[in-house]
């Protein structure tokens, strides 16, 4: 029994679709194939049961499989989720703010207590969380950060003038 390919035609996913013909004593056999998505699509149901079943079956070992599955791919799966969060928050802009502000009311307490926690910096001066960005840009803080930086290479140069005892 050989398969041989009667026709192909392009699919508009771009995908391959072949009808195959098969000679069985005198009986001509034909039959399509599809690519991966294609054939998922038309056998879903039956698929879906052969899974149901083979859980049944053995759902230890499945539950393995899934987990190595996980271990093996999470960046991929981490990706797929995070495009679908970008997915929903562009179709549904309005819920996402719903539920910001519902966060935020929740929260609010929290938020703020963080906002406003305090920091002494080693040069000297105080900030809040929101403040470091432009704390670390102020002159004072600046002339600090020079002034270690010059520290620092007279200690590497005091450490390079030394020479080993022979």
């Amino acid at each position: 029994m050989q398969w041989k390919v009667k026709s192909r035609t392009e699919l508009p996913c771009g995908c391959t679709q072949k009808i195959m013909e098969c000679d069985l004593e005198n009986d001509t056999q034909e039959t399509m194939w599809y690519c991966d998505k294609h054939y998922y699509e038309l056998n879903k149901d039956r698929l879906n049961e052969l899974r149901r079943q083979r859980y049944q079956l053995n759902p230890e070992r499945e539950r393995e499989r899934k987990r190595v599955y996980r271990v093996n791919n999470l960046e991929k799966i981490r990706e797929r989720e995070r495009e679908k969060e970008r997915e929903q928050r562009r179709l549904y802009p309005e819920i996402c703010r719903a539920k910001q502000r519902e966060f935020y009311e929740k929260n609010k307490e929290r938020i703020n207590t963080k906002r406003s926690e305090s920091f002494v910096c080693a040069c000297g001066g105080k900030y809040t969380r929101c403040g470091k960005a432009k704390h670390e840009k102020t002159k004072k803080h600046l002339q600090w950060v020079e002034e270690e930086n010059k520290k620092k290479l007279i200690e590497e140069e005091k450490w390079c003038k030394i020479e080993p005892i022979i």
